[in-house]
């Protein structure tokens, strides 16, 4: 019997979790691990393993636990399973446990291409400045809720990101849930910066690739403004 992989639901304020193969040795694939509440299911990541392999040891099948991601901005996620054809030597989800629990993850993407947006022989010290663009292939809706902070990435040509994602401790320091929140921040050459409140509910849905541009911190998304 073929198992049917299910969306997975990030709500408002919810959490997701990433196992991801190693950039230089490996496809990199990711899979993915979402739910409703970061604050209990603290306990379940501080106990799941730092890495799974599907193969020996430094295999290039080995996948690295992410940083719990939560849910600080007003937007829900729907995470589909990976929409390509994955390598036949991975599954497509797997499950480990966590003391008494069992924690299934499934395969969501694959990183296409991920370039420095900076001059990696001269990196700059500040990792908010360490700006990466790529192209993930991967189906994800994400929405903004009415009220909620459009933090937007412009560039020269007129392209818009929009932030769809934010963790770690620069959270602390910028406020993705105010109006020009992200002032100050080192931007990326090239681009501009812009932030406003929305009436509306916002919804983007790459259903095969996404262009991002991120570094440690945020994640901003392509999306189209037509």
């Amino acid at each position: 019997m073929i198992k049917v992989l299910k969306p997975e639901i990030a709500p408002i304020g919810g959490y997701n979790l990433e196992y991801r193969q190693t950039d230089s040795t490996s496809e990199r694939y990711i899979y993915s691990h979402a739910g409703a509440d970061a604050e209990g299911f603290q306990t379940v990541y501080d106990n799941l393993s730092e890495t799974v392999s599907f193969g020996g040891e430094d295999s290039p099948y080995t996948l690295n636990k992410g940083v719990l991601a939560a849910g600080t901005m007003k937007i829900s996620s729907v995470i589909y399973p990976y929409p390509g054809s994955p390598s036949p030597s991975l599954p497509t989800s797997f499950t480990i446990a966590s003391n008494d629990e069992t924690v299934e993850f499934i395969l969501i993407a694959k990183i296409l291409k991920l370039i420095p947006h900076y001059n990696p022989k001269n990196q700059p010290n500040d990792k908010l400045a360490q700006w990466k663009k790529g192209e993930i292939e991967r189906h994800t809706k994400q929405t903004l809720h009415k009220e909620g902070v459009l933090q937007e990435l412009v560039s020269k040509d007129g392209e818009r990101y929009m932030l769809v994602s934010a963790f770690g401790d620069a959270t602390n320091k910028y406020d993705v849930n105010e109006v020009g929140g992200l002032s100050g921040m080192p931007l990326p050459k090239g681009y501009t910066y812009e932030s406003r409140e929305i009436d509306e509910e916002m919804t983007i849905e790459p259903l095969e690739v996404a262009y991002i541009i991120v570094n440690s911190a945020f994640n901003f998304q392509r999306y189209d403004t037509q």
